[in-house]
């Protein structure tokens, strides 16, 4: 980036016990206005689409000049709905993904790699 960037940190959860996704909750929020300015999400992973939509439409009713979504995988299938992110690091077709932020009912986070949960 070539431009001044102020970080926030937007929480939302849908997996709390699972590796199925279950009620989408907002943990915690943006402390800044984001009012004209240029917005980027920054996702670990796009499954279902749901959470980034729920995110999407939170961070859209601040008023933003522009938002953009980037995830580090797209994991949502050829027929997949929801919204296309603008930048993505990897795409994948399935499985449940731990580490590198990714976690399992909060274990698996801090691995520095990324794996396939076997079920």
């Amino acid at each position: 980036m070539t431009v001044t960037v102020e970080k926030q940190f937007l929480r939302a959860s849908s997996y709390r016990k699972a590796t199925r996704p279950g009620h989408l909750e907002l943990l915690a929020d943006i402390e800044c206005d984001v009012e004209g300015r240029d917005v980027i999400i920054i996702e670990d992973i796009i499954d279902t689409s749901k959470t980034a939509e729920f995110v999407l439409r939170h961070v859209e009713s601040k008023n933003p000049g522009s938002l953009r979504i980037c995830a580090l995988v797209d994991k949502r299938g050829k027929d997949a709905g929801g919204p296309e992110p603008n930048y993505v690091g990897f795409r994948v077709n399935e499985g449940f993904l731990v580490g590198y932020g990714m976690d399992y009912m909060e274990k698996g986070r801090l691995l520095e790699d990324i794996y396939l949960l076997q079920e």
